[in-house]
């Protein structure tokens, strides 16, 4: 919440870990993320693929819930091949990942198309968020604390930078 990423974003990777499920099993599971008031700012291209907010296909794993996607921003993304600009990566084709069953997203914009609108990936094609999720109110998917958390520090700057220096 409240990030500044200049050239880069958030890659969401279910690699499995121990102690997730009731066994010594190691368990796949990528749950209860809220991803909030973040700045994805793509200064310039370095001929890499354009990332921003993605589910790693990779590691996908059909144990994917509770996703809150909300007032996230790419800017500067014409900087980025017309051909190379993405939607948010949540969810694929084959009905794995955050989806709205489970997850919520609303008020993601980005500023190289007409309408401003940052879209997900393999949602149902309307984009009415947020009614196209199963839930009014996103609070319902986390833990209390994390919607109290948002609250409290919604309001907190964001620090950007035009440079990145290094002592």
């Amino acid at each position: 919440m409240n990030n500044y990423f200049r050239n880069t974003g958030i890659i969401m990777y279910g690699n499995t870990e121990y102690g997730l499920g009731e066994t010594y099993t190691p368990v796949a599971e990528l749950s209860n993320w809220l991803v909030a008031n973040n700045t994805m700012d793509w200064k310039r291209w370095e001929d890499f693929y354009a990332i921003g907010i993605e589910l790693n296909y990779a590691t996908r794993t059909a144990n994917t819930k509770n996703g809150v996607f909300i007032d996230n921003r790419y800017i500067n993304y014409q900087n980025i091949p017309s051909n190379r600009r993405q939607y948010m990566k949540l969810a694929f084709a084959d009905d794995i990942g955050f989806l709205p069953r489970d997850s919520y997203v609303a008020g993601n914009t980005r500023d190289d198309t007409v309408d401003g609108l940052l879209k997900a990936e393999n949602w149902p094609g309307n984009y009415d968020y947020p009614k196209t999720s199963n839930f009014n109110d996103w609070n319902v998917l986390l833990h209390p604390n994390m919607g109290t958390s948002y609250n409290e520090y919604i309001e907190t700057k964001i620090p950007m930078r035009d440079n990145l220096e290094v002592k």
